[in-house]
């Protein structure tokens, strides 16, 4: 799964950020792509009478996300996971607006390598926490991994965010997307009550295995998510989740 270009935009059409992350669209122009954003983001308003997040178009997929007077957009692969990416998309448009302020002034194209840098760090999908919180958690997950008893893992929130990851890309997508569904269905409410039940799924030669627990320190439920072969008894699978789950309870 790819990103391929990163959009900032004024409503007004103009871009004042743009960078390419993949060769897929690099010799498109960017004026033309600039307008073509404006048209879906003005026509949504006045016919949908919202702003559009998200746009599937062949085979990529475009996220919006507006902030002041700017709109920030991504262009991916349509594999990619909606929570993560507007999440990423949001932590962006922080990241901007600490560094810029409002750049009420200028349509100038922005450069700074300061800022690239900031963006990189976003998209490297590490988790984006409280280290003093974070640190006693990535030393359980990479305790238990160098012990061998699952391969990765994670904790995430029901919003996209990372608080910590050692999934490849495409199975943290996998974990994300599957919690994207559990949200569009009565999942959602048995989730904000800290009742989802567990998610045991295949793929290919690995298998994942997820269960929401209750954190008061982030004050809000987390999902935990461990990745084994798919050769591992189901029940030793279970039961490891069990322990991690008792674990990271005392840290959260």
């Amino acid at each position: 799964m790819n990103i391929h270009k990163l959009f900032i935009i004024r409503r007004s059409g103009v871009p004042i950020y743009h960078r390419d992350y993949s060769t897929a669209m690099i010799k498109v122009d960017h004026n033309l792509l600039s307008s073509f954003f404006t048209a879906i983001i003005d026509f949504s308003q006045a016919v949908l009478l919202k702003d559009i997040e998200v746009l599937d178009v062949e085979n990529i997929r475009i996220f919006f996300e507006n902030s002041k007077d700017l709109t920030f957009i991504l262009i991916t692969d349509p594999g990619y996971s909606i929570l993560l990416v507007r999440e990423r998309l949001k932590l962006i448009g922080k990241a901007f607006f600490q560094r810029f302020g409002a750049v009420e002034n200028t349509d100038q194209i922005i450069e700074d390598e300061n800022f690239n840098k900031e963006i990189d760090s976003i998209f490297q999908l590490k988790d984006n926490y409280s280290p003093n919180i974070i640190q006693p958690i990535q030393n359980l997950f990479e305790t238990q991994i160098n012990k061998g008893e699952f391969l990765a893992g994670a904790l995430l929130s029901m919003t996209g965010t990372i608080f910590y990851s050692s999934l490849p890309p495409e199975y943290l997508h996998t974990s994300l997307k599957e919690l994207e569904v559990r949200i569009k269905t009565d999942a959602a409410s048995r989730f904000k009550k800290r009742d989802m039940p567990k998610l045991i799924a295949q793929l290919g030669n690995r298998l994942i295995f997820s269960q929401s627990i209750t954190s008061e320190k982030m004050q809000m439920p987390v999902l935990v998510v461990l990745l084994f072969d798919a050769t591992t008894n189901l029940g030793m699978a279970d039961f490891t989740l069990e322990t991690m789950v008792k674990e990271l309870e005392k840290m959260l």
